[in-house]
């Protein structure tokens, strides 16, 4: 149980740490941390799935319980690498960044057909002609890519993501 407090205090920290000093680029090391913990979590489940099989065979030749912990260590393992990954995932949500004030720069709520959609919009200048980006499917946004990467269009376009 130590193990976990502990693995779960640095998680904290560090996401804690990337919110208060590298929200610009935090997202992209809060995204590491989940490709982490979906790794170890993968390697964890195929070796809980090896053990159970081995102790599965050793039940069949003999009584043998160091395996049973193994198991129920393995799998305790894998519940709190979930848990962690599915914690980055709402980390994340934090580290979307929109730098200054600036109310030509902002994520607004419309409503279409009645449905509410969100879209960003970034410029220097409004009368700037209007470049829409769609992003590419359900499950991800792209409003810190488009935010870091489209910079130098915002000089001479109005960037609409559309999310």
């Amino acid at each position: 149980m130590k193990k976990v407090i502990i693995v779960f205090a640095a998680w904290l920290i560090a996401n804690v740490t990337l919110y208060l000093f590298f929200i610009e680029s935090a997202y992209k090391i809060s995204w590491g941390l989940f490709f982490t913990w979906l790794v170890l979590s993968l390697i964890n489940l195929v070796f809980m799935l090896l053990t159970s099989l081995l102790w599965a065979l050793m039940l069949i030749v003999r009584r043998d319980t160091k395996l049973r912990k193994r198991i129920a260590k393995s799998a305790f393992s894998f519940v709190v690498l979930v848990s962690l990954m599915l914690l980055q995932i709402v980390a994340s949500e934090q580290f979307v960044y929109l730098p200054g004030d600036n109310s030509m720069n902002d994520i607004k709520a419309v409503e279409i057909n009645g449905t509410t959609q969100y879209i960003t919009v970034r410029m220097t200048d409004e009368t700037n002609p209007v470049i829409l980006f769609l992003a590419g499917g359900p499950g991800g946004s792209q409003v810190q890519a488009t935010r870091e990467h489209f910079g130098l269009l915002e000089e001479h376009f109005t960037i609409i993501n559309w999310e």
